[in-house]
């Protein structure tokens, strides 16, 4: 296993387990984040800067202004989070990543609704699903991403 992959699933393993039980990203997760953005920017270049640099603001700054009319939907370490990946991953996987955390994470609300409806006023931690979002992007994000751009185009 490449050493950013390990450091990277180690990280995201530590923040999910922080935000599962006090509702809480550390700062110091979300920098190693980063760093590790860094790093891969340094030796791989893939994505470019530019991609990178949407992947920043793409999903972090809608997060903001929907914070900002539904108070408290996230907390600003999951926006965090979300920049210092969207430079990790670029454009195309920090929108895979969020859509993947949206469908599981909608899929557990469901559970927890299903399975007791007093549960409607409960607050979700939304790092465990970030953090598997980013990593299946990280880690399949080309193949999946190439597979519906594929699809899109009429194939298979």
């Amino acid at each position: 296993m490449p050493v950013k992959l390990l450091l990277l699933t180690i990280i995201l393993l530590m923040i999910s387990a922080i935000d599962w039980k006090w509702m809480i990203i550390p700062n110091s997760l979300t920098v190693a984040v980063a760093l590790i953005a860094v790093w891969s920017c340094a030796s791989e270049g893939i994505p470019n800067m530019a991609e990178r640099a949407a992947g920043c603001f793409l999903i972090s700054v809608p997060m903001i202004l929907l914070n900002c009319a539904v108070k408290n939907c996230f907390g600003f370490g999951d926006v965090k989070l979300c920049m210092a990946a969207g430079f990790l991953l670029g454009a195309k996987g920090i929108l895979l990543a969020m859509f993947i955390a949206v469908l599981t994470g909608g899929c557990y609300a469901v559970a927890l609704l299903i399975k007791d409806r007093r549960n409607r006023s409960r607050r979700i931690p939304f790092g465990p699903f970030l953090a598997l979002g980013i990593w299946i992007s990280y880690v399949f994000g080309s193949g999946i991403i190439d597979w519906y751009t594929g699809v899109l185009k009429g194939g298979w």
